[in-house]
């Protein structure tokens, strides 16, 4: 048996998050609305975008510089668990 992949955010996501302040819910709600009709659907923050596949039921992590872009894909639930541990919930980052 073979043990399941955990893709988590980047550092540099995680610190983007942070200086956003971005609250769980803001990113969240949004994307939800993709999800629950299974269709793609966004939110972007100053720094940071995220991008539901109703595909794969994956989201998109993704960050883009002036050199180019650095994205993580992740399964809903491991984005949904990662975003609400370095947002704490619903809590300001």
């Amino acid at each position: 048996m073979t043990n399941p992949v955990i893709i988590t955010l980047a550092d540099q996501h995680i610190e983007l998050l942070v200086s956003d302040r971005t609250r769980f819910n803001q990113i969240v709600q949004p994307l939800s609305k993709g999800w629950d009709k299974g269709v793609a659907s966004r939110f972007e923050t100053n720094t940071l975008g995220f991008e539901y596949c109703p595909e794969t039921d994956e989201v998109a992590v993704y960050v883009t510089f002036n050199d180019g872009s650095d994205e993580v894909r992740m399964s809903r639930a491991d984005f949904l668990e990662e975003l609400r541990k370095h947002t704490d919930g619903d809590a300001k980052c």
